[in-house]
């Protein structure tokens, strides 16, 4: 920012207007040539900190031609001292500025003032929030003018200013000076923006050239004349048997123009005022350029006939229709048995990218944008889905922004929308305060949403959870238009009250006369209403469904308006009150769906979803009247009866927003949250175990194990993986581990040592930071290889050379380096083994044979980088190592074939000799944490024979199929079934047995025999002893307890692990033969408790504590203290932190204990 500090004219003028510098002194200095903080800092040669500042007077009177007054000397002084600060700022900062620093920022006045000028010049364009680029996109630019050097600014990343506004506050990131020294600083903020669309994709060009042209280096014109050229490119007609030019074309040829304009305008880049752009003459002469013109050729188009080459799969283009190694490209009819029945997708070329999205596209076709979790069909998007012609994909959410189907509903009442939702497979989370009049239907969590604590909750909720839908039931009680109407004199004679008006249109958030009592009733309901503003504000930014219900016309509307517009106004955020009055009003009555009296009410909506709902009453049927009734000494009025939602009306509001969700969604939801959704709606749920399974046995394979057996799509792989086949694929971020803890910072190292430190303390190091890491290395001094060929090749470990074994010298000077390399490769490779690292940037060699490894293991290689192509060429096949790890069979020649984009991988290796290292040297690799081959019994690269090699992670099978028994294995099981109704008696025989021992043998003998068996008793239990490994129960003789449950033939043997293990506080117990069984509908599964625990837990907290006396505080804490004493408690615990620590799970809540004292020996007790 300094740099453009000191040569702003504008910033110089408005800081002189700051400080009272008097406007015809400032209009004559700027005459004079003194417009800028550079010239008046270099107006003499001494600095403020002489303390003499004759030669500055002596300066400016000389170039003004006139003597200077009192009142001008401070202000010129105070300038002059602020120009010498900034610049020495300047040389400061451009001595130690490292690339990892964010660009620097323009002052806020010579942004305005650019602004202003463009605005003046281009008065054809209209600028808002979404047309004006971003603050960093200018900053970007103004950067490659300091710099005098081009760098490619995809669409994407040309955010607009509303953008912007809306992201969050950048955070603090720790980086490396010149000096190799870390330093904390502002993180820079890399915002995106969303180019899905040629008009979303023309925004973003728009915004770039308005960014271009206000720092000066390239005219709007010049720069829009490009976009123009490149959309009527992809607009214009191709030839016959040709495509049209893709969007991926015009980007690609977007880019490789830049690259040409970056090379070609090194050392131009120079912004003069009043002399053409820089870079006009060049992108006009460049934009024909041979290398734009072949990205935006037309591709003809793929023809059925003529001999292909080897498909996809690298099988044999026979044209046989095969599903086995069969490519596009074949001669053949089709695949599988459609024979010549030619699809419309079919003779569309798919592009290497998208193929290998399609590779990796998860089931129903469906995948998401890495960064903003936003659904993404690639068949769809370019033209090649099945379902291409449809309305609406069946496998694809028209909403881009849930991962899973939640349901979110603020002020419940009896949960009866929630409870519908939850039996179609929402997962729910109602919220009402603690004072709710009704009984929930379903788990409610109790939060109270007109307090300051709550805004917070509900914000940092939508945003963790990130619900597809949400739902509004504002409490209309102030609002209510029936406070209008007046009371008969004789209603008002047996006493009704008359309600007063609380709002009108002109006071939609309050009359100005209201009574005290009335005045908090309406700030408490504004209080919910500001809360659900902000939870509408976070469903925006989530892109969630929305559904606002109230009377239609209650003045609940117009205050929720006002708080729309003042929140948008609080944070200069007028699109989100743009998409508010966009929503949809959907008027309806509810006694059309089975409401007992006419209520009018309205929805606002997410447009074009629950447009089904739009129905008034038709005056075909009667209404229960309106009225007024005395309840419990109370006057009730009939209105307060209508806040709970019809059944019909709950179901039919439900089906409308499960209609714009995809069904795969619901059935990831059921597995994500394994929620029981029958159970919630109170029905008998098949999910029990059968008598006799249906299955004999669950095969995972590609193919069915046997004719019979039956496909079961709807079934999860194993989690531990043993039918899988392989583990996870790993991805990015890496796992680094942690330098040694004797290791300190390395503060004479070179740069990329230092660097490697720091992101050893770190949890995780991403691409980019392996990437810096790389761009920091040095090529190796004794490569041969890397003498001869272009780029980086850089090694480290061990090394041969003729019979002779030994480290690498960085394997000692880089201790860091390698570790962090090492870390990366056991990450993407676990269970591989080596001796070696190597990087190598941008390197390519001829074909060559490894003949320095041990042929036994493969090598692996790691893509470090983004790239396209660039794979290695080895017998006729070629690895694809821009997309995954791969392993190589180095005794085959090989080549690295060349890539689009920088190349840099990371090779592990094994050279040849490997057991005679001396083991001073095997001690430090074992130190770096190198996979020794030695140390491993079954290494995951080991060399299969005759095999090129491959990916590292091989898919495993994607079907599972169920066996089924054949008729005897059935036959056999259910002869050995027992009925579960069998009885054989009503009476139990141990109550028959007693009756006949009472009536033959008499008192005195039962009495004996009683006597012998509690002596008996009584002995074992000395033998046996007691417990004393639990808090709990220890002192009792458990051992004794389960031999007499045993012994006695008692029928639930469950009592014994109630006593030894304690009973579960959630979830369903099994039924006990003791007791009938009662099924009740649980309101909650135990998973719905844990999700929903961090925010009652949070709310719980916030709330103030119980109000005890002195006496009663007193009494509560020696009890508390005498049971953490006795071991029945665990504690004390200070904090969250340390309470999670302990359970080790953050999915719990705390009970607030409290006091009794029964009786009157008032006896405490806690609970």
């Amino acid at each position: 920012m300094t740099s453009t500090l000191l040569e702003s004219e504008a910033e110089f003028l408005a800081r002189a207007r700051e400080i009272g510098m008097d406007d015809a002194f400032v209009k004559s200095l700027q005459a004079a040539g003194i417009k800028t903080f550079g010239k008046l800092a270099y107006i003499c040669a001494v600095s403020p900190q002489s303390g003499d500042d004759t030669p500055l007077i002596q300066a400016v009177q000389k170039i003004l031609s006139r003597d200077l007054t009192p009142g001008e000397l401070p202000d010129l002084r105070r300038l002059w001292f602020e120009a010498n600060t900034f610049a020495l700022s300047d040389l400061k900062s451009r001595v130690e500025r490292s690339s990892l620093d964010p660009p620097r920022e323009l002052p806020l006045a010579e942004r305005l003032t650019r602004l202003q000028n463009q605005k003046a010049r281009l008065s054809g364009i209209v600028f808002t929030e979404r047309v004006e680029p971003a603050h960093s996109l200018i900053d970007k630019i103004q950067s490659m003018v300091d710099s005098g050097t081009l760098t490619y600014l995809p669409p994407h990343k040309c955010p607009s200013r509303a953008l912007e506004i809306s992201s969050d506050k950048p955070s603090q990131q720790v980086t490396l000076d010149a000096q190799g020294g870390l330093k904390i600083s502002k993180k820079h903020a890399d915002l995106e923006c969303d180019v899905r669309g040629e008009l979303r994709l023309r925004e973003a060009f728009t915004r770039r050239a308005l960014a271009f042209d206000q720092i000066g280096l390239m005219s709007f014109a010049a720069h829009e004349a490009w976009h123009t050229y490149l959309f009527d490119s992809v607009t214009r007609d191709p030839p016959p048997g040709h495509k049209f030019t893709s969007v991926a074309q015009a980007l690609n040829a977007d880019r490789e123009l830049w690259q040409i304009l970056a090379q070609e305008s090194r050392g131009s880049i120079k912004v003069i005022g009043g002399v053409k752009p820089p870079l006009d003459v060049f992108i006009e002469r460049l934009q024909t350029h041979t290398r734009v013109n072949v990205c935006l050729a037309n591709l003809p188009q793929a023809t059925g006939g003529g001999k292909g080459d080897k498909g996809d799969r690298g099988g044999k283009a026979d044209g046989k229709g095969d599903r086995e190694g069969k490519g596009r490209g074949g001669r053949g009819k089709g695949r599988g048995d459609k024979g010549g029945q030619k699809r419309k997708w079919d003779d569309a070329q798919v592009d290497p990218e998208i193929l290998q999205l399609l590779k990796e596209m998860p089931k129903d076709c469906v995948s998401r944008m890495p960064k903003t979790r936003q659904f993404l069909c690639v068949l769809f998007q370019h033209g090649k889905c099945p379902d291409q012609s449809k309305a609406r994909c069946d496998r694809l959410p028209t909403t881009d922004a849930a991962p899973f189907a939640i349901f979110v509903e603020l002020c419940c009442g009896s949960a009866s929308l929630s409870h519908a939702a939850a039996s179609q497979g929402w997962q729910v989370f109602p919220i009402d305060h603690h004072g709710n009049r009704f009984e929930p239907k379903v788990s409610c969590l109790p939060i109270d949403l007109g307090t300051l604590s709550s805004h917070r909750l509900i914000d940092d909720m939508i945003h963790q959870l990130r619900p597809l839908w949400l739902h509004f039931g504002l409490p209309c009680g102030t609002g209510s238009r029936a406070r209008q109407l007046p009371i008969s004199s004789a209603l008002r004679a047996q006493g009704v009250p008359q309600p007063r008006p609380l709002r009108s249109a002109k006071f939609p958030l309050g009359l100005p006369d209201l009574k005290p009592h009335e005045r908090l009733r309406v700030e408490a309901a504004n209080a919910v209403y500001s809360t659900c503003v902000r939870a509408l504000f976070a469903a925006w930014k989530v892109n969630a469904l929305v559904t606002i219900e109230n009377p239609a016309r209650a003045w609940t509307w117009a205050a929720l308006a006002a708080l729309i517009c003042q929140f948008a106004r609080d944070n200069s955020c007028p699109a989100f009150a743009d998409w508010y009055f966009e929503l949809q009003d959907v008027s309806l009555s509810l006694c059309m769906f089975g409401g007992n009296r006419r209520k009018d009410t309205r929805l606002r909506c997410t447009p074009k979803v629950f447009e089904v709902l739009s129905v008034p009453c038709d005056g075909k049927h009667s209404h229960v009247p309106y009225g007024q009734k005395m309840r419990m000494g109370t006057w009730v009025f009939g209105t307060s009866s209508q806040t709970q939602y019809p059944h019909v009306f709950c179901r039919k509001l439900v089906r409308a927003a499960s209609a714009a969700v995809s069904p795969a969604l619901f059935r990831e939801t059921t597995r994500q949250f394994r929620l029981d959704t029958l159970a919630a709606a109170g029905a008998q749920t098949l999910k029990h175990a059968s008598l006799i399974p249906e299955f004999r046995q669950i095969v995972w394979a590609d193919r069915a194990p046997n004719p019979d057996a039956k496909p079961l799509p709807d079934m999860m792989p194993p989690k531990d993986g043993a039918s899988a086949g392989c583990s996870a694929r790993p991805s990015w971020p890496v796992l680094p581990g942690q330098a040694p803890v004797d290791s300190p910072a390395p503060l004479d190292a070179p740069a990329v040592e230092k660097l490697a430190w720091s992101l050893l303390q770190q949890e995780t190091c991403t691409q980019d930071d392996v990437l810096q890491l790389v761009n920091l290395l040095e090529p190796s001094l004794r490569s041969r290889r890397g003498a001869t060929a272009e780029g980086l090749a850089w090694t480290c470990g061990a090394y041969v050379f003729s019979s002779q074994v030994g480290l690498h010298s960085v394997s000692r000077s880089m201790p860091h380096v390698c570790r962090l390399l090492a870390a990366t490769v056991q990450h993407f490779a676990p269970g591989a083994v080596y001796t070696s690292l190597a990087v190598f940037d941008n390197f390519y060699g001829p074909e060559h044979v490894d003949a320095h490894n041990d042929h036994q293991f493969y090598n692996v290689i790691i893509p470090l980088s983004r790239f396209s192509n660039g794979g290695v060429r080895v017998k006729g096949q070629t690895l694809p190592v821009h997309a995954e790890p791969c392993l190589l069979q180095t005794s085959l020649p090989h080549k690295a074939m060349p890539a689009q984009g920088r190349r840099t991988v990371l090779v592990a290796f094994t050279v040849r000799d490997w057991r005679n290292l001396p083991p001073r040297d095997l001690a430090v690799l074992r130190d770096l944490h190198f996979a020794w081959p030695g140390l491993s019994d079954c290494p995951s690269n080991l060399a299969g024979e005759g095999e090129v090699g491959g990916p590292v992670f091989t898919p495993s099978p994607s079907k599972a199929w169920g066996v089924y028994h054949t008729m005897q294995e059935h036959f056999d099981l259910a002869t050995k079934l027992e009925h579960p109704a069998e009885s054989s008696s009503t009476v139990p025989d141990c109550i028959r047995r007693a009756i006949f021992d009472l009536a033959t043998k008499g008192p005195e003998e039962i009495a004996k025999m009683r006597h012998e068996t509690l002596s008996n008793i009584e002995a074992r239990a000395n033998e046996l002893g007691t417990s004393e490994d639990h808090p709990i129960t220890g002192g009792k003789c458990l051992q004794l307890f389960r031999e007499l449950i045993e012994e006695t033939g008692f029928p639930d043997k469950e009592v014994c692990r109630f006593m030894e293990e304690g009973v579960s506080l959630v979830g369903a117990e099994a039924p006990s033969p003791l007791f009938p069984t009662r099924p009740k509908p649980m309101r909650a599964t135990p998973e719905q408790l844990d999700s929903q625990a961090i925010w009652r837990r949070r709310e719980l907290l916030s709330k103030p504590p119980q109000k005890l006396s002195q006496e009663e505080l007193t009494i509560l804490n020696d009890e508390t203290d005498e049971e953490c004493r006795l071991g029945f408690l665990e504690g004390p615990f200070d904090c969250e932190e340390k309470v999670t620590e302990r359970l080790g799970t953050s999915q719990w809540t705390p009970s607030q204990r409290f006091l009794l004292l029964q009786g009157e020996a008032r006896k405490a007790a806690c609970y």
